[in-house]
């Protein structure tokens, strides 16, 4: 006998001796009492709120539970904080033999979640976790280190902590891939769900890191740096204006501009763990597309989740972005009040991108909002009143401060003045937004005493036949105005410089 066929021996008897013991098992087992193990088990495990309808025993093509019609009650209120047509559990061979039926995986399809938060800031799930006895099983041991996946899920979420009147968001069509559960340390998962609320299309997907779950799982409302969960997220959104209110509301935040109306797309990094004080959020990379302005930030809010008020800091730049929405995309109160009545009557009118933007503020309604930042006019007009007329097409670059706006590189046309250059500030007084402004360009010398016979009232000779006339050459005029902005009707010009180049002059009287 050759020696390959020797080594061949022992492991067929072997296989034999398996397949004698697999046939022998199957053949004296009884799923009665795999149903009444796993009964006893899930007793042990979430205490006597827990219902399971029907248990199936299953081998192929795998050993398997098939949970049908399962709940699990609030114990307090008596009223169910999960429901599941149907849950899958995927054991291995030994769990059968030890009659531990410890999964490996679970599928979890067409569950109902319905968590809800008292005043006190308790949740309702929190107390399906309370042990009811010193030998009850943690549910750690159902989960830790498995994989889960749910399909079709539904969850409602209801919130009171801190609210005068219940906060409330339904999604449908939840999924949820988790390949290993982590109960303190990283789990990687992705996440789907529409949000269903009346006629609305709202989705969210997110694919990332959740850390430290198990603090979901504890009681009272106390945060800790240590324990608490957090999680990294790239998440997509697409929402209707009402779905993006709930969601602010959810985070504390009870301000969204008016001008966000119709479909606001998201995408962004998002980075959501316990800070100094309360949580923090950091949204990294994040690009926003709605039908008023597109934008790309960074945000940070701090202390989010706790009764003080939370503080925010965030740069962004955007597309351009008409003047008059801006009173409606800015919080309120950010825009002076004069200026925003300049922006009403268009006596400011045109384009506006930012290009370097920092926004800062807190939720704290006494502390304001501050906008600083380098932006880039374009398209524009600016009224000066009915006597000085309009800059027409103008694009300059405008830097934001605290206290005042500075803008140069000034271009467009004012009356038949081609614009090349300018400059000019906005300061923010008592008395309201106070322009003050130069420009100019060339202009030949045929047309130079007509724009200010226009622009500043001379008045040479009540005869226009003897009116000082130019006959040839040009030169760089420049003209300055100041005034206040929210009544371009005083507005006044100040002064003119004419730096004329080989130009000829005929005065009259003179031949």
């Amino acid at each position: 006998m050759s020696s390959k066929r020797k080594s061949l021996i022992p492991i067929l008897l072997l296989v034999m001796i398996v397949c004698v013991v697999g046939v022998v098992y199957l053949a004296t087992f009884h799923k009665e009492d795999m149903q009444v193990v796993v009964r006893d088990f899930v007793t042990r495990s979430l205490g006597d709120h827990v219902v399971i309808e029907h248990i199936q025993v299953g081998f192929f093509p795998f050993p398997h539970l098939e949970l049908r019609d399962v709940s699990i009650q609030d114990p307090e209120q008596g009223t169910p904080v999960f429901q599941a047509t149907y849950i899958q559990l995927d054991l291995n061979f030994l769990s059968f033999v030890q009659d531990i039926p410890m999964p490996h995986a679970l599928i979890i399809e067409h569950a109902v979640f319905d968590l809800k938060r008292d005043e006190n800031g308790q949740w309702n799930y929190q107390n399906i976790f309370q042990k009811e006895s010193s030998d009850q099983v943690e549910i750690g041991a159902w989960l830790l280190g498995r994989s889960l996946k749910l399909t079709n899920g539904t969850v409602h979420l209801g919130d009171r902590y801190r609210r005068e009147s219940a906060f409330i968001i339904h999604a449908e069509d939840v999924e949820l891939q988790v390949e290993q559960l982590v109960w303190d340390g990283p789990t990687e998962m992705f996440l789907s769900a529409r949000f269903s609320e009346g006629d609305t299309r709202s989705v969210l997907s997110a694919y990332g890191t959740l850390q430290d779950i198990g603090g979901f799982l504890k009681e009272g409302t106390t945060i800790g740096r240590d324990a608490s969960p957090q999680f990294d997220l790239h998440t997509r959104m697409d929402l209707d204006r009402r779905t993006l209110v709930q969601l602010a509301d959810l985070l504390d935040v009870h301000e969204v501009p008016i001008g966000l109306q119709g479909r606001t797309k998201v995408q962004g990094h998002l980075h959501f763990a316990p800070g100094i004080a309360g949580y923090d959020l950091s949204v990294s990379d994040l690009v926003v597309l709605t039908d008023s302005v597109d934008l790309n930030s960074d945000i940070n809010v701090k202390g989010l989740w706790r009764p003080e008020p939370f503080t925010f800091s965030g740069q962004w730049s955007s597309a351009p972005v008409a003047i008059q929405h801006l009173p409606q995309l800015l919080p309120e109160g950010l825009i002076p009040s004069e200026l925003s009545d300049a922006i009403h009557r268009q006596s400011i009118s045109g384009k506006i991108q930012a290009v370097s933007a920092t926004f800062t503020g807190s939720s704290r309604k006494e502390a304001g909002h501050t906008l600083t930042g380098k932006f880039q006019l374009s398209e524009a007009r600016l009224n000066l009143g009915p006597q000085l007329g309009t800059v027409k097409e103008m694009t300059c670059t405008i830097n934001v401060g605290a206290d005042e706006i500075r803008f140069f590189d000034l271009r467009g046309q004012y009356e038949e003045l081609p614009v090349t250059q300018g400059q000019g500030t906005i300061v923010f007084a008592e008395q309201g937004p106070w322009l003050t402004t130069e420009f100019g360009g060339r202009v030949s010398a045929p047309k130079i005493i007509g724009l200010m016979q226009t622009i500043a009232g001379w008045s040479l000779s009540q005869r226009p036949e003897e009116a000082l006339q130019g006959k040839a050459g040009s030169g760089l005029l420049t003209m300055r105005f100041a005034g206040p902005l929210k009544d371009p009707q005083a507005i006044a010009f100040q002064s003119a410089e004419y730096h004329a180049e080989r130009i000829a002059m005929q005065l009259p009287g003179l031949r």
